[in-house]
Parts: structure tokens; C-alpha cells; sequence
């Protein structure tokens, strides 16, 4: 029987919340992007008074990279990573991470954040398997809409029971 190592992305891994990173990321990219922020602002507080749930909330916050041809977006995804993502790792995650795989244990992140970008920390050697709330593109194109289920919660163990059991 196989060992896991279990580990949420936001809060855990990392000292802040990716998605937020990931605008702040592009806005810094181009000032643009600024226009965004008052449909992430109206999202974010219709999600407070429970008229949007998380699945809506993540389709309308993620405006800001509709349309974007999914090759830009890995491109700007590995950027993201490199310039962003690893300036907040927690080092005590990431040495447990290190020491649980050196004990023989299979290490997944799984986290409700977009799998588009959160596959990226498949640049620590010691991850084997990384599961994300997955994301639609028509024609090689973002399109916004979420594929499935918003990773978070249940969810979170039925796709890692799903991927298991193959």
C-alpha cells in the first residue's frame, strides 16, 4: 500500500491566497488589468451575501484572462510561477515536503485554486500529482467556464478517490 502526503496549495504551501496573487500578478504585467478590479470587488461581496457561490464567483473574477489563447496562458502561468508563486512557499512546507517523500510517501497538492496555474508547482520535484478546480477553453481560448466541479471541499475527495482508484 502506497503512503500519501496530502497538501491544500493557499494557506498551506503558500502565505497567501494564489488567485488574488495571480490578478495582482497581471496587473503588475499591465496596468490594464486594473479595469478588473471592480467585477473581482462585486464578485467578492456578492459571494458575502450568498447570492454567488464559488463556481460563479471564480467564472466572473477570472474576466481578466478571458479569451487569452491557452499558450499565452501557459506561458504566463510558468511566469507567474517563477516571478510569484515561489517568492510565498512556506520553507517548512516545502522541507516537509522533502522529508515525506524521502520516507516514501506520494505527495499531491490538491487545492480548489485553477489547475492551469497551480499545475505549475509541478517544479518541485518531490510533487507527483497535482489536482485544481479545471477550466473550459473552445477554439484555444480561455473561456471562463468552470469544467466540473469547483475543486474545494467533497470535491476535493472525490477527484482524489477518482484518480486513485485509475
Amino acid at each position: 500500500m502506497k503512503k500519501l502526503a496530502i497538501f491544500d496549495i493557499d494557506y498551506t504551501i503558500t502565505k497567501k491566497e494564489t488567485l488574488m496573487e495571480f490578478f495582482k500578478y497581471l496587473v503588475s504585467k499591465d496596468i490594464k488589468n486594473i479595469k478588473f478590479l471592480p467585477r473581482a470587488l462585486y464578485s467578492g461581496l456578492m459571494y458575502q451575501i450568498k447570492v454567488y457561490d464559488e463556481k460563479r464567483v471564480k467564472e466572473c473574477f477570472l474576466k481578466f484572462i478571458e479569451n487569452i489563447d491557452e499558450v499565452e496562458l501557459a506561458k504566463l502561468t510558468k511566469e507567474f510561477y517563477d516571478e510569484r508563486l515561489t517568492t510565498i512557499l512556506y520553507k517548512d512546507a516545502l522541507d516537509m515536503i522533502k522529508k515525506l517523500k524521502n520516507e516514501g510517501y506520494m505527495v499531491i497538492l490538491i487545492s480548489a485554486s485553477p489547475e492551469f496555474y497551480v499545475k505549475e508547482f509541478y517544479a518541485i520535484k518531490e510533487v507527483d500529482l497535482i489536482l485544481g478546480t479545471k477550466f473550459a477553453f473552445k477554439g484555444g481560448k480561455f473561456i471562463r467556464k468552470m469544467d466540473g466541479k469547483n475543486c474545494k471541499g467533497e470535491e476535493k475527495v472525490r477527484r482524489l478517490n477518482e484518480v486513485l482508484k485509475e
